[in-house]
């Protein structure tokens, strides 16, 4: 299956950009509906609406996937809550402009695991992503990214994110 997705999670976390935006990121979980009933599960189609969420840079309907108490684990960060998050989908969305192919996908009543490749080109010198060598993505570049992110599941929406980077690098 393939995306058109407008963000994901970076390898590198910019903690700064992500505090600045705390306030907006509040105002949304205020909005966000009550969670799920207990024992309620997500589904495939579930999943698939949060994946479209994603491509459509649906913010709003993103954080509605997502329990109030939701953490991103990325190595060499601390655990990072829902502010976060949607900082980082947003500044991913402004800096590129890239398609996610799901190319695997586990799922049970516990969790949720896919594997990806994202690729395309950068909008603007990224701030957020870096190669294993410290590279990051200038303007005009295409970059691709493989990738597995782990979503543990809690009365029908995603609990906790993580995520570990497969290979990144720049496209000839």
């Amino acid at each position: 299956m393939a995306l058109r997705v407008a963000s994901k999670w970076a390898l590198a976390l910019p903690l700064v950009f992500g505090l600045a935006m705390c306030a907006h990121a509040q105002a949304q979980r205020d909005q966000t509906p009550a969670a799920a009933p207990a024992g309620k599960r997500m589904t495939r189609d579930d999943f698939a609406g949060y994946l479209r969420a994603l491509q459509a840079q649906d913010f709003d309907a993103l954080v509605r996937y997502y329990t109030p108490d939701v953490v991103l684990h990325v190595p060499g960060a601390p655990p990072l809550g829902i502010d976060v998050i949607v900082a980082l989908e947003r500044g991913l969305a402004e800096e590129w402009d890239w398609t996610m192919d799901v190319l695997k996908v586990v799922m049970d009543d516990d969790g949720i695991a896919i594997h990806a490749a994202n690729h395309g080109p950068f909008l603007k010198d990224s701030t957020q992503l870096t190669d294993a060598a410290g590279n990051t993505p200038k303007a005009g570049e295409r970059w691709s990214e493989r990738f597995v992110m782990l979503y543990t599941l809690r009365d029908g929406k995603i609990s906790e994110l993580t995520f570990a980077s497969i290979e990144t690098r720049r496209e000839p």
